[in-house]
């Protein structure tokens, strides 16, 4: 231990991190893999999809293959799986392996996450209202897996809001970008629980009423993804309203 330190209290850590190029390089160490994994789990419950199973993923656990663990920390397959024994013999995880996916519960994550992580949201939504520059790029801030099919829906989605924002403001949707906004759609889906369905309904409602009064701007995939319960919650007051003056 350093001498004098305190081993109290909390160190706030951005999920941006996850992206950072000083800390994806590889090979991890044990302890950046493990760290990494509490940044990894869902901060709320969602899903993910894999070969077409919907498999639901709980606050506190990380829904990725051993691949996909593999692949993020340089290590093979049998050092992760190893690991995680070891971590699951320590009582760090519990882990629970499918035909499809492996899924991870950090036990404790509450100990980790919890406290101020309702003030740093909200932080968060103010400095985005007050339009002050982001800590991080779009669609960076998280790591979810995706199936084929998975994959397709949401480029589909993206294909849809990019000829909308495209439409009402000229501005050029490059490659990078594109998949910038395919990275945060996915994150909508998978990790904040939006449903594939309920994004296309709701953006299928913007292209027609963008612009209108109390509707929120959305130019990007991450303005979607931060902004989707405003955009929604407007269209619904939307529909009952209409609803009501027809009876």
């Amino acid at each position: 231990m350093i001498k004098g330190s305190r081993m109290t209290g909390w160190v706030k850590i951005h999920r941006a991190l996850c992206e950072n190029k000083i800390w994806t390089e590889k090979p991890f160490s044990r302890g950046q893999a493990w760290v990494d994994m509490i940044l990894l789990a869902n901060h709320k419950p969602g899903l993910i999809r894999k070969r077409g199973v919907r498999v639901d993923v709980k606050r506190g656990q990380v829904g990725v293959s051993i691949k996909g663990l593999a692949d993020r920390w340089g290590w093979s397959r049998g050092k992760v799986r190893r690991f995680i024994l070891e971590l699951e013999m320590e009582h760090q995880i519990e882990h629970q392996n499918s035909n499809v996916t492996t899924l991870i519960t950090i036990i404790n994550y509450d100990k980790y996450q919890d406290d101020g992580h309702q003030n740093g949201q909200q932080t968060d939504s103010k400095r985005t209202a007050n339009g002050h520059k982001q800590e991080c790029k779009e669609g960076k801030e998280d790591f979810v897996v995706e199936n084929d099919d998975q994959a397709n829906e949401i480029s589909l989605l993206a294909e849809k809001l990019k000829s909308i924002v495209t439409s009402q403001k000229k501005i050029n949707v490059t490659g990078s970008k594109f998949n910038g906004w395919k990275k945060s759609i996915s994150g909508l889906v998978n990790l904040d629980g939006i449903t594939v369905d309920r994004i296309d309904r709701t953006l299928t409602w913007y292209e027609q009423n963008a612009g209108g009064e109390y509707i929120p701007v959305i130019e990007s995939g991450r303005a979607l993804r931060e902004k989707f319960t405003r955009l929604e919650d407007a269209m619904n007051r939307n529909i009952k309203k209409v609803e009501q003056d027809l009876y």
